[in-house]
């Protein structure tokens, strides 16, 4: 008996130990589930909310986004001569036959501009360099590399100037007059001149020539590339190639060796309120200087050049804007003449930010800063950024390009 009882003592521990384990294991495995989802939650968390630090995405990038140095000209495409815009002396007769000025203020000449119908203006053209004011534009701008051997977005007011809207009149060319085809001063109704003002949508290349009858193409006098901290450029006399929908331009530098670029995200969902950084080269910023050294017998020196260092700003998407919108589902087409932009709050921004990227948090570049519109009245401005899919077709062939 007493065997039999220790048996049984025995064999009633180990089914207490055995629920005790089971208990246990159970408590185990409940609690895995549990930290594994957990572990799900976080990292899923963590896609949503995680991602690059302004300082992480200037750290990555850095070396990959470039300062533009460029300058042009407008040439007549029958001769290749450089294109002036016209100005005529500041004197018409009036009714009576008398001479007065057409500009009350002292200048010796008066900027020209020609109507092209639809109450369209553009300037008047001339080949005479004795009587006008050359047609081009020297400036500075951003972008950045998107392959190893040197392929480089930026935008097209930047690669090809002339194939965007026009701003770089000088001060006499601000207000002007009308003159006809053959170069005579329109009078109104009052037989006073008809004073206009320089239009704020011509487009150089897109020129309607009432003035000089042709086609009209821009020509690089030079495109240097800069990376950062060094001070000797990539240059380039290639024209790049444009974006017909979008400030979008592709250009090319040769390289001996694998240049840094960044990454793309061309399918990007963007929403008001996404975190994004913006990289670039605005003039306004505060600019460092080396001194260098020549060591070449033929070439005296020390030179003086400036030191590129890209500057970074952050923000938000403020808004999403669709520049056509179809009928669809019963409403109403929609319409901005924009285009596809993203609106952002980046204000700390300024001439030469033109063509840099706007990067994610993901660190990767889903805009092209091309533009800033401010009231200076008020002190209101925003920037505005072309979405990264327009660089589909520039990239390579995109052949829904036509239907957007």
């Amino acid at each position: 008996m007493v065997g039999a009882a220790a048996i049984w003592k025995t064999n009633r521990a180990d089914t207490v130990i055995e629920q005790v384990q089971d208990s246990t294991e159970a408590a185990l495995a409940e609690q895995r589930r549990v930290s594994d989802s957990l572990a799900k939650l976080a990292g899923a968390t963590k896609d949503r909310v995680a991602g690059f630090t302004s300082a992480e995405v200037f750290d990555r990038y850095n070396k990959a986004v470039v300062a533009i140095q460029f300058g042009w000209h407008l040439t007549y495409t029958r001769t290749g001569e450089q294109v002036y815009h016209r100005y005529v002396n500041n004197a018409y007769k009036d009714a009576q036959g008398n001479t007065r000025p057409i500009m009350l203020d002292g200048r010796a000449v008066v900027a020209a501009f020609v109507s092209v119908g639809n109450d369209k203006l553009e300037p008047a053209l001339t080949l005479d360099s004795k009587s006008g004011w050359p047609i081009g534009i020297e400036g500075t701008g951003t972008g950045f590399v998107v392959t190893n051997d040197g392929f480089i977005l930026t935008n097209r007011h930047v690669g090809s100037g002339w194939r965007s809207v026009y701003d770089n009149w000088d001060q006499l060319q601000i207000q002007g007059v009308l003159i006809t085809n053959d170069g005579r001063i329109i009078l109104d109704g009052n037989n006073q001149p008809v004073i206009v003002y320089a239009p704020g949508d011509w487009v150089p290349s897109e020129t309607g020539g009432a003035s000089l009858q042709g086609g009209f193409e821009g020509r690089l006098d030079y495109l240097n590339v800069f990376f950062r901290g060094n001070t000797t450029p990539f240059r380039t006399n290639d024209q790049p190639r444009v974006s017909d929908r979008a400030d979008v331009a592709l250009l090319k530098i040769a390289s001996a060796s694998n240049l840094p670029k960044v990454d793309l995200d061309l399918e990007a969902k963007v929403e008001p309120g996404m975190r994004v950084a913006l990289m670039g080269y605005p003039g306004i910023s505060a600019a460092t200087y080396t001194g260098v050294a020549s060591k070449d017998a033929f070439k005296k020196g020390p030179e003086v050049r400036e030191v590129p260092d890209p500057t970074l700003t952050s923000g938000q998407i403020s808004k999403v804007v669709t520049g056509r919108s179809l009928t669809l589902d019963g409403k109403d087409p929609t319409y901005s003449p924009w285009g596809d932009v993203y609106q952002l709050d980046i204000l700390a921004t300024g001439s030469g930010n033109s063509g840099g990227p706007l990067i994610n948090e993901q660190g990767k570049v889903i805009g092209i800063f091309f533009a800033s519109r401010a009231r200076p009245q008020t002190g209101e401005r925003v920037t505005f950024a072309v979405p990264i899919r327009f660089a589909k077709e520039l990239i390579g062939i995109d052949e829904n390009a036509a239907l957007r």
